[in-house]
């Protein structure tokens, strides 16, 4: 959901799309999932369930690799496969983690014209996910709106990491032969040189307003959509 981000050169990762799922309804017209697996703590056919959750769901069958039903539509109350234990580095027992878990997929920091730029902040949009009108949390959502329109307790009901959830990755770095580079998943990815506070709360920072332009030409609308730190110095520069 870039519309809710305040940045313009980054990396963006989108995470949720997939819930287990043993079986499906067939005659559902949106794929419902009849029977939920794993950590999955509300379904669509028993209840409650937020809406976008549990939602185009695939059998077993139709999986080309691992033999695993799945749903692809968002997950509404966070607690899906994307946020377990299931990242590079979220097991603190290293042989554990390299048996369970991929390896990071690493990458470097951004340039223009060849030079490293000077500064960057983490930024997720946690909030925007948690809001009642977009209706991906029913349970205690974050009341994001201050201005235009205001909610009752703006603020309220926004935390990171979301709900529900028993991880959220975040982004470290390590040195390669290549240089510096970003990982993304847990503190614990063998060769890790900063954690930058360690975990997702401390990693993306506060709860930030931010402005909106609306009709009519002039106005403004102003919401918590974003968690986002400090600006700092570039820690990580390319090569």
């Amino acid at each position: 959901m870039n519309a809710a981000h305040t940045y313009n050169i980054a990396f963006s990762d989108e995470i949720g799309h997939f819930q287990l799922c043993a079986k499906v309804n067939a005659k559902s017209p949106i794929g419902a999932c009849a029977k939920p697996l794993g950590s999955d703590t509300n379904d669509r056919e028993v209840g409650p369930d937020p809406a976008g959750d549990d939602d185009f769901c695939l059998p077993a069958k139709d999986s080309v690799t691992v033999k695993m039903g799945g749903c692809l539509d968002i997950d509404g109350d966070f607690d899906s496969v994307p946020y377990g234990f299931n990242w590079p580095g979220s097991i603190s027992n290293p042989t554990a983690d390299r048996l369970l878990h991929p390896t990071s997929e690493l990458f470097s920091s951004p340039t223009t014209g060849g030079s490293n730029y000077a500064q960057m902040a983490f930024e997720g949009d946690q909030s925007r996910n948690e809001s009642s009108d977009t209706a991906f949390n029913v349970i205690n959502p974050c009341q994001r709106h201050f201005a235009n329109p205001a909610d009752p307790h703006p603020g309220v009901g926004c935390v990171d990491p979301p709900p529900n959830s028993n991880f959220y990755p975040f982004f470290t770095t390590r040195n390669t032969a290549s240089g510096c580079m970003w990982q993304e998943g847990g503190p614990y990815i063998p060769g890790t040189t900063n954690e930058f506070g360690g975990s997702a709360h401390a990693e993306y920072g506060p709860l930030r307003i931010v402005d909106y332009p609306t009709a009519p030409f002039g106005t403004i609308t102003k919401r918590s959509n974003d968690f986002r730190s400090n600006t700092i110095a570039n820690p990580c520069p390319a090569r």
